[in-house]
């Protein structure tokens, strides 16, 4: 009877704790949504609180994502990483990595340094004032050295530029005898003024101007072997000079431009006094004025920076 007991007392206190288990169980069913998040009103600076945000707004000023600043990130150039931000000067920039095709410069730098070699066909005359004109295709070369402004100048370029030019020369007629007329030694120093007008992301239409000095010696000599008669004048003339034309530039990288323009260059020249004389006596002296001009297609190579790091 005592061993029933002792059984019976067992499964009560099982069974207790089976019920007991049951209660502390989650009952199984769908489950609970979460509560919102208590949120906590943000406090300005001076203590007082701010108005909660609400998480529905948007910035609509906010700058658009441009994948190249998150594909390349900002140029890093001796060490030091590039602005990569829009250039305020220019308008409708998106730099890229610092840089756009009008700012050609980081936007926090200023003009660019640079120099260009010249070379091209000269068609140039000679006029004379009681001679007939002296025409003659010659060649050109020389180079420049300029600044490219910022963009908020709007395209501005300006260079100092030195060419020489070759010889040219053909024989006329001075008072019944054969005389020779050359031009030699011609030379020009500008000063010249650039306006750049973009066609295309690397190519842009140019128009120029330029004013300095040139110059060149001008010679008479011929005569008559039979009478002994001598023609002779040499002079060193310069003067004023002037330029205009206009041309094309291709941009081939950051820092090299190919360009192919005409030009239309002058000088006024100067008075050369020519002496006629037979047997060491002077018979007569002339003074023969004379300027040059000439139409030319020049070829240049620009190089911006050139003493920056190539790397």
């Amino acid at each position: 009877m005592r061993c029933m007991r002792n059984g019976a007392y067992h499964q009560i206190v099982w069974l207790l704790i089976l019920l007991g288990a049951g209660q502390a169980a989650p009952p199984i069913g769908p489950a609970a949504e979460p509560e919102e998040p208590l949120t906590l009103a943000a406090e300005k600076a001076d203590g007082q609180p701010a108005a909660a945000a609400s998480s529905s707004t948007t910035d609509d000023t906010m700058e658009p994502f441009d994948w190249r600043d998150d594909l390349y990130g900002p140029m890093v150039v001796d060490g030091e990483a590039e602005v990569t931000q829009a250039n305020p000067a220019c308008p409708g920039c998106r730099a890229d990595n610092g840089h756009c095709r009008r700012c050609r410069l980081p936007v926090d730098r200023g003009p660019t340094f640079y120099l260009a070699g010249i070379i091209g066909p000269s068609f140039g005359t000679l006029a004379n004032e009681t001679l007939p004109a002296v025409t003659e295709s010659l060649f050109t070369a020389g180079g420049a050295v300029g600044v490219d402004l910022n963009p908020a100048a709007a395209g501005w370029r300006f260079d100092f530029e030195a060419r020489y030019r070759d010889p040219l020369g053909e024989t006329a007629t001075l008072g019944g005898l054969p005389v020779s007329v050359r031009a030699e030694q011609l030379w020009s120093t500008l000063v010249n003024a650039y306006r750049d007008i973009e066609l295309t992301e690397r190519l842009d239409l140019y128009l120029t101007a330029g004013i300095g000095a040139g110059g060149y010696q001008s010679s008479y000599a011929g005569g008559d072997a039979i009478f002994n008669v001598e023609v002779a004048g040499n002079q060193g003339l310069s003067s004023f000079a002037w330029q205009a034309g206009t041309g094309i530039a291709w941009e081939l990288t950051e820092r090299v431009t190919f360009d192919v323009g005409y030009r239309f260059f002058e000088v006024d020249g100067g008075t050369t006094a020519v002496t006629a004389s037979q047997s060491g006596t002077v018979l007569s002296t002339t003074d023969v004025t004379s300027a040059f001009s000439a139409s030319e297609v020049l070829f240049s190579l620009r190089i911006s920076e050139p003493f920056r790091s190539w790397r």
